[in-house]
């Protein structure tokens, strides 16, 4: 007489726990991978969402020529990131630059004035040539360089 089994052999098992991983492994990878890309187009949204308001204030600013409409802490070369530095115009710190061609800091409060709210950095910006630079985070994960300008677009 021949007993009859019931169950999942040990050999079955393996091969189902070892599929399973992979499965897992698979997905947690282009979870992170999805997770990362979409973090970078915010970087990015973001990076050109300032420009647009940068250069709103700049328009009024040119219009009406008060120098209290351009907000934001003025830098100095040396606050700025190494990263930037070849695509920025140094003569905007010498002493002889006009208040629209020297850099300037926009923190989260200087950025509800500008009417941005819910960004998740500060920014560098020049508002005589329309430049934004993310301040806390030069590049993203992938090597892009968070710097716009009125010409070019370093993520690119």
């Amino acid at each position: 007489m021949k007993k009859e089994q019931k169950g999942v052999t040990l050999i079955a098992l393996v091969v189902m726990i070892i599929v399973i991983i992979v499965i897992a492994t698979v997905t947690t990878y282009s979870g992170v991978s999805t997770l990362q890309d979409s973090k970078e187009k915010k970087m990015i949204v973001e990076l050109e969402m300032i420009q647009h308001a940068t250069l709103e204030v700049y328009t009024k600013y040119k219009t009406v020529g008060l120098e209290s409409y351009l907000l934001g802490e003025e830098l100095t070369k040396d606050r700025i990131p190494t990263e930037y530095l070849s695509f920025i115009n140094s003569t905007a710190f010498l002493t002889t630059a006009k208040k629209d061609e020297k850099y300037y800091l926009l923190n989260e409060e200087t950025l509800k004035e500008m009417g941005i709210t819910n960004c998740d950095y500060t920014y560098i910006v020049n508002y005589g040539s329309g430049e934004v630079m993310n301040n806390e985070v030069p590049e993203t994960a992938s090597g892009k360089i968070l710097y716009i300008s009125n010409d070019f677009k370093a993520f690119e």
